[in-house]
């Protein structure tokens, strides 16, 4: 699909600053969507998110229901529940950045760094003889799950835009009852194999094989936003690193003093204390330099915020 570029003034450090956006035209988005195909390739290609997706599901809902099972076989550790927040605090800090690197450097790439991460951290972790190791599989698999996020991009396009919330239910649909069987499948993998480590293997392979379908059928074109007359690394250089800091900071302090209060700390002693009043003044401080230093990409858009209605809607669904 060829396609005619654009240029976007938008300012950033009182510059002006020229974006390429390699979206269509309103006609060319017509006459694209008229001479649609929904060819088999294109259909592997739709099903590959859809398992890496998936994969990040069971990696997560598997190993939840399971917990005390894997911590009385390789511990006991009071922290064993880091197995799971360790992942969910990468794919909160990741997920926003992952967004715009996948503009500069292409979302195929995204999702084959993320099912090879995938696979490696289930590996680790079907394979650990303790639960730090599990803690660290767990930051992995965070990793591979902010990348796998693209699937909703990816999908919207590739379908055209009269059939994407068909899609999109297709898909939530798919992903909603297996979480909802996750506890079942978990326990009866526990009951019928002895172990628990099936819980990861299995989501190893579902990462395999949307790696495979990935890389041979996912192919997509025009999908990037750059910025005129700079090299892919220097638009990295531009990214909101200060912002991403202030959100990983803050956020891990604040779970890590939730964590320790009660747990190996007293809730009044000044450890658990400190770290939660710095980590949440650290996300204060964030909300506040998000909200007005000039960025051309912040990791949190103020202008989705504006859009109070908009943004409660798609928080709602």
């Amino acid at each position: 699909m060829a396609t005619s570029p654009t240029n976007l003034s938008e300012k950033h450090n009182t510059q002006d600053v020229k974006v390429e956006n390699v979206d269509s035209l309103p006609q060319d988005v017509k006459a694209d969507e008229e001479d649609f195909q929904f060819t088999f390739g294109k259909a592997l290609a739709t099903f590959s998110f859809f398992l890496g997706y998936l994969a990040d599901v069971f990696s997560l809902t598997l190993a939840s229901a399971i917990l005390t099972t894997i911590n009385s076989d390789i511990g006991p550790s009071p922290e064993y529940a880091w197995i799971i927040t360790s992942r969910l605090i990468v794919i909160a800090v990741m997920s926003p950045m992952v967004g715009r690197l996948s503009n500069i450097f292409g979302r195929r790439w995204c999702f084959l760094i993320g099912g090879v991460l995938g696979v490696v951290g289930s590996a680790i972790s079907a394979a650990g003889q303790d639960i730090n190791t599990l803690i660290g599989g767990g930051v992995i698999l965070g990793l591979s799950a902010s990348m796998h996020q693209l699937a909703w991009a990816a999908l919207g396009e590739i379908v055209p835009k009269k059939t994407r919330p068909l899609a999109f239910g297709f898909m939530q649909t798919g992903l909603a009852v297996a979480a909802g069987f996750s506890a079942p499948i978990s326990n009866a993998l526990v009951i019928h194999t002895g172990t628990w480590r099936y819980a990861y293997w299995l989501p190893l392979i579902v990462n395999g094989l949307a790696f495979v379908l990935v890389f041979f059928f996912y192919r997509p074109m025009n999908q990037y936003i750059r910025e005129e007359g700079k090299t892919q690394w220097q638009q990295c250089a531009d990214l909101d690193w200060l912002g991403f800091f202030l959100l990983t900071a803050g956020l891990t302090l604040f779970l890590l003093g939730i964590t320790f209060g009660g747990h190996g700390f007293p809730w009044v002693s000044a450890g658990p204390i400190s770290m939660i009043v710095i980590g949440f003044l650290t996300l204060v401080v964030l909300g506040v330099y998000e909200a007005y230093h000039p960025m051309l990409f912040p990791i949190f858009p103020p202008e989705i915020f504006r859009n109070v209605r908009g943004f409660t809607v798609v928080k709602v669904g």
